[in-house]
């Protein structure tokens, strides 16, 4: 529907292009504002059928920083406001400068600048759209050149036969069309320029200035604020997909593992994603239980078996949020009182106690089976449902587990998944082809230098089009192409291995090993850790290099010891400025005190506004043309004389010009001077010798005299109302 405020547009601009007086500013001015509300009605009464009001406060929350409080729907709204006003916007200038600026060449520039930018966020390939609209701009660009050219020709005085212009035009037109169709063609076999990596921070940090502009998320007291990717806490009961993570700075905990071996330290889970940049739990409240120190807790699956490791774990420091708890997978028992919810299977370890430095506590772990004969026996779920159904927790794995809308993404996801699988009929085989291939350092790079991904992609399309982020990039990406093929999986949160560190004969977590990662559930086994990031492995002490901005590298700590310098820091973050009670925390003046009674009023004083302005406006360009066929002394005169007329001073058939002008002076006693200057001027102009023009300077002294003759109709106007 919106396409409608770019046809309005593109009308509105040739009929104020093509007029041939008036002030161009008013009109632009006006215009737009009656583009504001025409796409504040179609939105509002056309599209969604909400109030104005509603749709004007969520206009208020893009300055007030809380746009992503808005429901979806409402968001949508707003999105749906941002298109049609921008469709009208571009139709408007685009008309007016191709027919009144004569600037085919910026318009062509402008729109293939929003064309460009506009393709990174398709859900198909769209190469096809950029041939047909560059070949319609090239041949527009020729038209308009060829039309200027020829009205020059005309201004100059040459002459010019209609049917040698025609032709003209079609030789013309010809060879636009053929030079259009050689640039296609070749254009095909230039080959794709690749970034430089200062050409990629230098557009990310674009991106977030924008971004960041929009949502009101940065404080004027520090600047470069604006250009920072928003941070989300990664130790939190929501995972928001951003640009960058809050992680704790230093070493977060130890452990050691009766196997001796590095492990992954597992804290918390989530299964719910939107599709789009948010994942969650869809635990019940109610769902929690809570287990004394050494209590048996309950498994995932329906047998325990003897393969078990204990780990010691020593807290550095809590990192922050809630307690979570810390453990190798599937843990079976903490020697200390724990809380653990559910969604269906076990999903959150927390302590009953806030977590406090220097704390100590032991935990037994149950570790999936990590032997690829075993797993390779478990067929794909749409291969053999009867297997999967043997697993008494399957119904209730499949319910929470699985869910995806593939609507939320394009078709090159699901095509991406097929291509990656192929033939592949196990669970393991087709979980270790999209493993495999999301984690290949030639094709993905891991990098925690990343724009905000806009609100209206998902991190998949996104990730598949960029090819870089860091790991919640790519473990939200093999769920949902896990779950493409009806697979369980869920998103597990924690800390990779960390380092060894040889002086204390024990494992060294710092707060950049914060990590996120894939479980996939197999049937009567339990769940499996799947490493998709690139550069990350679970069997392994291999870490990625991660893509760091020259600014991020100059503000690195100095390590401290040389087991701490082996490692590279996910992220550094400048301090978060805490909330400012006047900003509302967003660094941007809190607006949420104007009612939405005079928020209307203040729309309502805008379109009151746009309407003056555009009257103005034609009323200038009106004014500007009446007597425009008489000399600039005549036409002042006349148009004078007509507002005299207007206000009840009319001339009478049998008086001079003279004689009119001092029935006007009787009026205006005080402000004389300039009428019977004018009156003398329009005289001669009008009835002296036919071989005299107007003098530049008789012409100068009308213009000057213009402010003076506003006045004395003011005078004329008032005297109209006494006599009322």
């Amino acid at each position: 529907m919106f396409p409608w405020g770019g046809l309005l547009g593109m009308v509105l601009g040739l009929i104020i292009a093509k007029l041939p007086k008036g002030p161009q500013s008013l009109f632009h001015l006006g215009t737009c504002l009656l583009g504001f509300w025409f796409a504040l009605w179609l939105t509002s009464f056309a599209a969604y059928h909400v109030s104005i009001t509603l749709v004007l406060n969520s206009l208020r929350s893009v300055f007030t920083g809380s746009l992503l409080d808005l429901p979806p729907g409402l968001a949508e709204a707003l999105f749906f406001f941002y298109l049609t006003f921008l469709t009208f916007f571009l139709g408007y200038f685009g008309c007016w400068l191709v027919y009144r600026a004569r600037l085919p060449w910026l318009v062509a520039l402008i729109y293939s600048a929003i064309l460009l930018v506009n393709l990174n966020y398709v859900k198909q390939d769209a190469v096809y759209l950029v041939c047909i609209l560059g070949g319609a701009l090239m041949l527009l660009v020729a038209r308009v050149h060829l039309a200027a050219q020829v009205a020059q020709w005309r201004r100059d005085g040459l002459y010019t036969d209609r049917s040698w212009l025609r032709g003209m035009a079609w030789r013309c037109m010809q060879v636009t069309c053929g030079f259009t169709l050689c640039t296609l063609l070749l254009s095909s076999f230039l080959p794709f320029a690749q970034q430089t990596q200062s050409g990629v921070v230098f557009w990310d940090h674009l991106d977030n200035g924008w971004n960041n502009l929009v949502n009101g998320r940065f404080s004027w007291r520090d600047p470069s604020s604006l250009f920072n990717g928003t941070p989300s806490n990664f130790f939190d009961k929501r995972l928001h997909i951003t640009g960058q993570v809050n992680l704790p700075r230093g070493e977060v905990l130890s452990y050691t593992s009766s196997n001796q071996k590095p492990q992954y330290l597992l804290g918390f889970t989530f299964n719910d994603f939107d599709g789009h940049l948010s994942w969650k739990s869809s635990l019940d409240q109610n769902a929690t239980q809570y287990f004394e120190p050494n209590a048996m807790l309950q498994s995932d699956v329906p047998q325990v078996s003897d393969d078990q490791i204990t780990t010691r774990v020593t807290l550095a420091q809590p990192p922050g949020g809630p307690a979570y708890i810390f453990a190798p997978e599937q843990p079976v028992r903490f020697d200390v009182s724990t809380a653990i919810s559910y969604d269906v299977t076990a999903n959150t370890w927390m302590q009953q106690n806030p977590l406090q430095k220097g704390e100590i506590y032991t935990v037994i772990s149950q570790l999936p089976p990590h032997d690829p004969d075993l797993l390779t026996t478990v067929p794909l779920p749409e291969r053999d449902p009867a297997f999967w159904n043997a697993d008494t927790n399957y119904d209730i794995i499949k319910g929470s587990y699985t869910q995806i809308d593939e609507k939320d993404y394009s078709p090159r996801v699901l095509a991406q998944v097929k291509q990656w699988v192929g033939n592949t009929s196990t669970t393991y085989g087709a979980l270790k082809a999209l493993e495999q291939h999301l984690s290949d350092q030639t094709q993905f790079t891991y990098s925690v230098s990343n724009p905000d991904i806009v609100s209206s992609a998902n991190v998949v399309d996104w990730l598949l089009q960029n090819k870089r982020g860091y790991c919640t990039y790519y473990a939200s990406a093999m769920i949902v192409m896990a779950r493409m093929l009806h697979i369980p999986t869920r998103m597990a949160n924690g800390f990779s291995s960390g380092h060894f560190d040889e002086q204390r004969k024990a494992w060294i977590v710092d707060g950049q090993d914060a990590h996120s990662w894939v479980q996939a559930y197999f049937p009567n086994l339990g769940w499996v850790n799947f490493e998709p990031t690139p550069g990350y492995s679970t069997t392994s002490l291999a870490k990625p290099t991660p893509t760091v901005t020259p600014t991020q590298q100059a503000q690195k700590p100095t390590p401290t010891s040389t087991a701490t310098a082996k490692n590279t820091p996910l992220t550094h973050h400048q301090p978060t400025p805490p909330p400012d009670a006047a900003t509302g925390g967003t660094g941007v003046p809190w607006a949420g005190g104007i009612s939405d009674a005079v928020l209307l009023n203040i729309a309502l004083l805008a379109l009151l506004i746009a309407v003056v302005i555009f009257g103005l406006a034609l009323f200038a360009s009106w004014w500007r043309g009446l007597y425009a066929n008489s000399t600039f002394i005549a036409s002042t005169y006349w148009r004078f004389c007509w507002l005299a007329s207007k206000f009840g001073f009319a001339p009478r058939p049998w008086q001079t010009p003279y004689e009119y002008s001092g029935m006007l002076s009787q009026q205006a006693p005080g402000q004389v001077a300039p009428l019977w200057r004018l009156t003398e001027l329009f005289v001669r102009d009008r009835w002296g010798p036919r071989s005299s023009v107007p003098s530049p300077d008789a012409s100068a002294e009308t213009r000057r005299m213009q402010p003076a003759l506003r006045g004395m109709a003011w005078h004329l106007l008032l005297n109209k109302w006494r006599r009322k």
